[in-house]
């Protein structure tokens, strides 16, 4: 996590398979700065980070000089302004979530959205908000996926 200071690292305690895909959510209640991983709709470790949030970069991070790459693939990224729920992580990783498809309760405080693994309209945000991302450093682009 990048804030307005330094990177914050969390350990989320799991081991993650590799070679296959792994359903990845991190919430931060507003009120107690409480930041909670999930994997697989699995609730794992628990921190707290008082620092304000700033999005700046997707699958890399900076620290006292040091550039380091997520060494995978990301398929969605959505920010909702409040933390999801235990049941709306898990009905997410059951059904999956496709923009157009969720119901209202879902859009409730979506932020971004982007369908990074569709090549026509990869980073280009599916809210209203219009944010684009800009790929660099990345890899080949599939689909299917």
């Amino acid at each position: 996590f990048k804030g307005t200071g330094d990177v914050v690292p969390l350990t989320h305690g799991f081991t993650i398979p590799t070679d296959s895909w792994q359903h990845v959510v991190i919430t931060r209640t507003p009120v107690t700065h409480t930041v909670t991983v999930y994997l697989n709709s699995i609730e794992g470790s628990t921190a707290v980070w008082n620092e304000a949030f700033s999005p700046d970069a997707v699958g890399t991070s900076y620290n006292g000089g040091e550039r380091k790459y997520f060494d995978g693939r990301i398929a969605n990224l959505a920010l909702w302004t409040r933390a999801l729920t235990e049941p709306e992580i898990q009905s997410i990783y059951i059904q999956g979530f496709t923009f157009s498809l969720i119901g209202d309760d879902l859009l409730n405080g979506l932020y971004h959205y982007w369908e990074m693994d569709d090549i026509e309209n990869c980073c280009n945000d599916a809210t209203d908000r219009g944010k684009k991302l800009t790929k660099t450093n990345a890899g080949g682009m599939e689909t299917g996926i």
